[in-house]
């Protein structure tokens, strides 16, 4: 198996086995000077619930051998070891793999009180930031041991020595896993820079959620909508082996008209923030709006004795008026100042024959309306 096919690959093969308790698995990587890195991962099923199994009308095949663990259960264990490069690693999880840090994010909501019960609350909705967060949603025991070159100065899991720090599901939940080096944590201390946002533009509009990237110089800890922690997907990394692989760390944002995140954005002004591992942010404001401008005062096919007198208005932005092609002047004048029709433009028409309107929004929806106006 590949280096970036290891990170949460037990998470992705087993989400269906919902069932608490029945499933561990152990991940060791370790970093090198190289920007290399080696990966073991062991997953372990229970053999009390393999058995279960196989007594019922399910045909189940056990792999693996039979190892009593630390919880005192039996468990039938497998193991796959690969080497790559941090790229990979990087490519495939989403979180900061270097040889002075190592950061996952394990939910976005981007506290880091130490409350578990809200910690707990954040990784079992849909914004789980990686698939380990997916593992422990699904009940599986996780443990993960980072071990970096250089000494461990500062880090939230449990250092069995110098270089060595042990993360598991059965301490504290917290939103991220982390362990710097000195030189790890002074880097990410004297990072002022915010993240870059890209594939988006300041109060521009659009007929739906663009495809939004970003990047940050060390990491990124989370990303919001309106305030509200959102779902990050997989990163996606075209960095080369520099040594500073965070730095042109691309990370794509799967937008959130799905799961439990399609009420977050809303028709109108939306705000995308995002925020990196030392609290530097960038925001961005942009505009949904995916309903054609309206034409109002006349209907399509009718004719018209003499004149005929349309209004054009759109819930967002309206960007351009065309009557029978000829871009109209959207001033303040045409504007309709109270009544039925306020804050529509108006235009009168009173040439005889058929005639073509097209509105246009500023998210490039379009509205057209065809009629006649007879002498």
């Amino acid at each position: 198996m590949k280096l970036k096919q290891m990170i949460g690959t037990a998470a992705l093969c087993t989400l269906m086995l919902v069932t608490t308790g029945c499933m561990r698995m152990y991940e060791t990587i370790s970093i090198h000077d190289s920007n290399t890195a080696t990966v073991t991962l062991k997953t372990c099923m229970s053999k009390e619930y393999m058995d279960s199994i196989s007594n019922s009308s399910t045909t189940t095949t056990t792999n693996g051998t039979l190892e009593t663990l630390e919880d005192g259960k039996e468990y039938y264990c497998s193991q796959e070891t690969a080497d790559g490069s941090l790229k990979d690693l990087k490519t495939e999880n989403g979180g900061t793999f270097s040889p002075d840090i190592f950061f996952l994010p394990l939910s976005t909501a981007g506290s880091s009180t130490g409350d578990t019960a809200a910690a707990s609350q954040s990784l079992s909705g849909s914004d789980q930031a990686s698939e380990i967060a997916s593992a422990i949603a699904n009940g599986i025991y996780v443990q993960m041991t980072i071990q970096l070159p250089g000494d461990i100065v500062d880090t939230n899991g449990s250092l069995t020595d110098s270089h060595t720090a042990v993360f598991a599901t059965d301490q504290p939940i917290t939103d991220r896993w982390y362990a710097y080096t000195e030189a790890g944590k002074q880097r990410i201390e004297a990072d002022h820079s915010a993240p870059s946002i890209h594939g988006i533009s300041q109060d521009k509009y659009y007929k739906a959620i663009p495809d939004i990237t970003f990047t940050d110089d060390t990491g990124v800890m989370r990303i919001e909508v309106n305030g509200t922690a959102a779902r990050r997907s997989d990163a996606t990394s075209t960095a080369a082996v520099n040594g500073k692989l965070e730095k042109n760390t691309t990370y794509n944002w799967v937008g959130i008209v799905n799961g439990a995140y399609a009420d977050l954005c809303k028709s109108g002004k939306n705000t995308f923030t995002v925020y990196d591992i030392n609290g530097n942010s960038s925001a961005i404001n942009f505009y949904l709006d995916s309903k054609a401008p309206s034409i109002k005062g006349v209907k399509k096919g009718k004719t018209y004795k003499k004149k005929a007198v349309l209004y054009v208005k759109d819930s967002g932005k309206l960007a351009k008026v065309t009557i029978d092609g000829k871009a109209q002047k959207l001033t303040g004048s045409k504007l309709v100042k109270k009544g039925s029709y306020k804050n529509f433009y108006k235009f009168k028409l009173t040439k005889a024959g058929k005639h073509k309107v097209t509105a246009c929004d500023a998210a490039g929806n379009k509205q057209t309306i065809s009629f006649k106006i007879a002498k």
